[in-house]
């Protein structure tokens, strides 16, 4: 049995959430990559992939920001 997909993929980098299930089918690496992170902290793993901090991976994360999103990790910011 396989397991469900969630609808949305939120994931966290540096204590900021973001909703990137839009841009998962885009992602370079695959939606699997993001669905992994899913509710969960991705951070160590952003950082290091080489070409995350340029200006377009920037304005990505800018747009797909949650404002005012419990941290991923708490009960509540699970969905």
């Amino acid at each position: 049995m396989s397991q469900a997909q969630p609808t949305r993929i939120i994931i966290q980098i540096d204590n900021h959430s973001f909703d990137v299930t839009e841009y998962a089918t885009k992602h370079p690496g695959g939606a699997h990559v993001l669905r992994r992170y899913h509710n969960r902290d991705a951070t160590e793993a952003f950082n290091h992939v080489r070409g995350h901090h340029d200006a377009y991976v920037q304005d990505l994360m800018e747009k797909m920001e949650i404002k005012d999103h419990p941290p991923c990790d708490s009960p509540i910011g699970r969905h």
